[in-house]
């Protein structure tokens, strides 16, 4: 049974999580913005790495391909681990953020 991991740091990058998707995987992505002082959530297919014309991201991105593929970031694994959301999560007050503020 494979285990969540957490993803390394990379920097400007932080590799959230994966989702697995109809022949590829979606890579999840926080990038730091130092313009906006702000995190940005990116998600990423896993075959266009390799064409990414942001070179920082492609190598950080390809540093973990065996993580990657073999799915220890999948975000499956964390409701395994942790539990499902509640059905009415949204009626509990919880929510997504799309964007922060850098601490």
């Amino acid at each position: 049974m494979i285990e969540w991991q957490m993803p390394p740091d990379g920097g400007m990058y932080k590799l959230v999580g994966t989702r697995k998707v109809p022949n590829d995987i979606s890579l999840i992505v926080l990038i730091d913005d130092d313009k906006e002082d702000t995190l940005h959530r990116r998600e990423y297919s896993w075959r266009n790495v390799p064409n990414l014309h942001n070179e920082g991201l492609k190598q950080y991105l390809l540093s973990m391909s065996d993580g990657i593929e073999r799915g220890f970031y999948d975000i499956a694994l964390i409701d395994e681990e942790l539990g499902e959301l509640p059905e009415d999560w949204e009626k509990e007050n919880f929510y997504v953020v799309r964007e922060v503020k850098k601490p």
